[in-house]
């Protein structure tokens, strides 16, 4: 047996092909289907985000690689609330995904409420906004410009979607972003918005 692996060893390698286990060479004759992962989807550590295509008036818009530079306003505001992330020892954490997403708009969250709860007249669980430094410039007109996170819907598998109910400083109405499943969201959506 031995002799048959060094011999299957030096074939593969003859074609560029260099194995780091040949114990396991005898069952790779009964190997059906063989997968390359060139994308790094399966073997990369961690996520990643592409970027962002944006939808306005049932139109899909060019993809933006930058989504803290996008210009409309209701994609980011969901991108930066639509979360159930949190602090721990100062580290935001939570899903992967939206850890991510949430980092590629640069905004700031901001979780220890104190006397800024005030200024929204509720109880709130976190507050996000706009790093203006890392932005380089303001698409907002108030400042400053804080959003409050009012309530959370956590993700529901049964449901395939979460949600948050959100409230502007300075303003006076609510928002609800929801985020889940496209076929899941495609239903709750109105046809004509």
């Amino acid at each position: 047996m031995s002799v048959g692996i060094v011999f299957a060893q030096r074939r593969l390698r003859s074609h560029g092909i260099y194995c780091i286990n040949p114990n396991v060479m005898n069952v790779c004759g009964v190997i059906n289907l063989t997968c390359f992962d060139k994308t790094g989807t399966l073997t990369e550590d961690g996520l990643d985000l592409w970027g962002v295509v944006p939808n306005r008036d049932g139109i899909l818009g060019k993809p933006e690689f930058e989504p803290s530079k996008l210009d409309y306003k209701p994609l980011i505001e969901c991108m930066a609330t639509c979360h159930s992330l949190t602090r721990i020892d100062g580290v935001l954490s939570g899903d992967p995904l939206d850890v991510k997403m949430f980092q590629s708009t640069k905004w700031e969250f901001l979780e220890v409420i104190s006397e800024d709860q005030h200024n929204f007249d509720l109880v709130i669980s976190a507050i996000v906004r706009p790093n203006e430094e890392d932005m380089g410039y303001d698409i907002f007109e108030k400042v400053p410009y804080e959003i409050g996170i009012v309530r959370q819907f956590p993700f529901s598998s049964s449901l395939q979607r979460m949600s948050v109910i959100t409230r502007t400083l300075n303003e006076s109405q609510f928002h609800i972003y929801t985020k889940g499943a496209p076929e899941t969201i495609e239903v709750l959506c109105r046809r004509d918005t």
